[in-house]
Parts: C-alpha cells; structure tokens; sequence
C-alpha cells in the first residue's frame, strides 16, 4: 500500500522490517515465557496430523514446487 501511494522504496522496506521485527519479538516472547510452539489459532483449525514435522516438511515443498512453477511460467 506505501508503494502504490507513492512512498520511496526505502520507506515501504524499513516499516516491513519495523512490523516483522515487533512480531517476531512477540512470537519469542510467548515461546519463551509461555512456550507455546505455534500460533493458537491456527492451531485451533488444525488436524492433529499436519502438526507433525514430516508433515509440515511436505507442505513446504509443495510450497516451493508451486513456487518454481510459478516463476518457470512467468
């Protein structure tokens, strides 16, 4: 949205680093004082099976096939 409001390049990348740096320091903060290991709300939706690492494991690759299928087609 900063981008196509006309925002120069270094202002849209420096509020995205500013709002992935406030959430990874509150996911640390709940691992390290409440220890919880994923979000609770995707969690709440999710099968007991995709929780599993190989599970997970497949869909990241699929995630990266889709990806380079993408890029291959573009």
């Amino acid at each position: 949205m900063l981008g196509a409001a006309g925002a120069p390049a270094v202002v849209v990348w420096v509020t995205m680093a500013c709002v992935c740096g406030a959430w990874g320091t509150s996911d640390y903060y709940n691992r390290v004082e409440h220890g919880e290991r994923i979000w609770p709300w995707p969690a709440a939706r999710m099968p007991d099976w995709l929780r599993t690492i190989p599970a997970l494991a497949v869909v990241a690759a699929v995630a990266v096939g889709a990806y380079a299928a993408f890029l291959m087609r573009s």
